[in-house]
């Protein structure tokens, strides 16, 4: 979580680990608080921490979620694999895991 003003602005989770690798989701900065690079902040200060613990972060994200992924391939996420997910509504979409194996910083 990353706060500004006594205000949360930014939140980040970690969602899973195994002995290899640790798991991130939930990336969200309020509206009026994006295109500063706080998110990018928050993701590549986690992202470092974890790297010290496990050889690989991980995450999934829908393919259309564009401004999701281009922060994610600008801290050094790669496509590992594409794969198709259901949604509450039943619907069929296409999401992509993506791994991180080097610090961002």
């Amino acid at each position: 979580m990353l706060e500004r003003d006594r205000r949360v602005v930014s939140v980040l989770c970690r969602s899973g680990a195994t002995p290899d690798y640790a798991c991130i989701g939930g990336t969200f900065t309020f509206p009026e608080y994006r295109q500063r690079g706080l998110g990018k902040h928050l993701c590549a200060f986690l992202i470092t921490e974890l790297l010290h613990e496990v050889s690989a972060v991980q995450l999934i994200v829908v393919d259309d979620n564009l401004p999701a992924i281009a922060l994610y391939r600008s801290l050094g996420f790669t496509t590992v694999a594409p794969r198709r997910a259901g949604r509450p509504s039943n619907r069929r979409t296409q999401r992509a895991g993506y791994r991180h194996t080097r610090c961002p910083l």
